[in-house]
């Protein structure tokens, strides 16, 4: 049986925790102007499979009908699925132009930030990944960034963290990962407090 460490309560408080919005402009219209076909990178869904809590997705079934378990078409897809932690699911959302916001996936309510953390292991900021740099607009622009989003963000990752064993562990390591590799590139790992 698989674990379940979020409440229907816990994902409702993480959803309203998560609906901020990241900045004052709609920055897919921007990135979606870029991308061949049109839709922001972030929202691709030819490009981009996100991985779900198994509550979360238990919650969106009885309220929506956008997501859908994911069905791997290759070896590869196959891996990613089995290498997946019991209480996570891969899944599929109807794409950017049937988006219904407050159903979108805790993945895509954080993009393109991940928490970054104290020397006590609590969340005291936030860090931009660079998977998509060169193509979201937001990555290395803290200016965009609304103060009430990032506020929002930290208490998310701290009430999430406490809640699902091993999460801050690999969060963690992701942020040291991320931020060596700035250094290695030159660039300034910029934290958003």
């Amino acid at each position: 049986m698989a674990k379940k460490y979020l409440t229907q309560r816990d994902v409702r408080i993480l959803l309203d925790l998560t609906d901020e919005e990241i900045c004052d402009f709609d920055c897919g219209q921007i990135c979606a102007r870029k991308n061949r076909n049109k839709i922001p990178y972030c929202c691709d869904i030819d490009k981009v499979i996100p991985i779900l809590y198994r509550s979360v997705f238990e919650y969106f079934q009885k309220h929506t009908d956008m997501w859908c378990l994911f069905k791997p078409r290759n070896k590869h897809e196959r891996k990613m699925v089995e290498e997946l932690e019991d209480y996570q699911v891969m899944a599929r959302c109807k794409g950017a132009q049937k988006c219904e916001r407050h159903y979108r996936a805790f993945v895509c309510r954080n993009f393109p930030t991940y928490p970054y953390f104290n020397s006590h292991g609590r969340v005291v900021g936030l860090f931009f990944s660079r998977t998509l740099n060169g193509k979201c607009i937001l990555i290395d622009r803290p200016e965009f960034i609304r103060k009430k989003y990032i506020r929002a963000n930290i208490e998310f990752w701290n009430y999430l963290l406490d809640r699902v064993p091993g999460e801050r562990e690999f969060y963690q390591k992701f942020a040291r990962t991320s931020e060596k590799r700035h250094g290695s590139l030159g660039k300034d790992f910029i934290i958003l407090r």
